[in-house]
């Protein structure tokens, strides 16, 4: 490698070559957290904090078993929304930044 192209290369700023793809992705993960958090304070959460429910609401069949006689009643159980609901979330695993010098020779 001649010496004038390790010079210029040494001009480059490689720091912000390689150091704002990173950045930028360290960002769009903070966004996405956020997105996640908001997520959950405005469809899951009441206006206390509290979680947010679901009721289901169903017939219960019960046999009496002396009698053999069948009764229907209503049931009603209640589950948190949060449960239910699949939570947004992005992951960034893996990153690769790749760079490419090309010299062109000029005279």
């Amino acid at each position: 490698m001649s010496a004038n192209i390790l010079v210029e290369l040494s001009a480059l700023p490689i720091e912000s070559l390689i150091g704002k793809p990173l950045e930028a992705a360290i960002r769009a993960r903070v966004y996405a957290a956020m997105t996640t958090v908001r997520f959950i304070q405005v469809g899951l959460l009441d206006d206390r904090g509290n979680v947010k429910n679901i009721a289901y609401k169903y017939r219960k069949k019960t046999v009496d078993p002396n009698t053999h006689a069948q009764t229907e009643t209503d049931t009603q159980f209640d589950a948190p929304l949060l449960s239910i609901l699949p939570i947004p979330y992005i992951r960034i695993k893996d990153m690769t930044v790749h760079f490419n010098f090309t010299k062109d020779n000029v005279n």
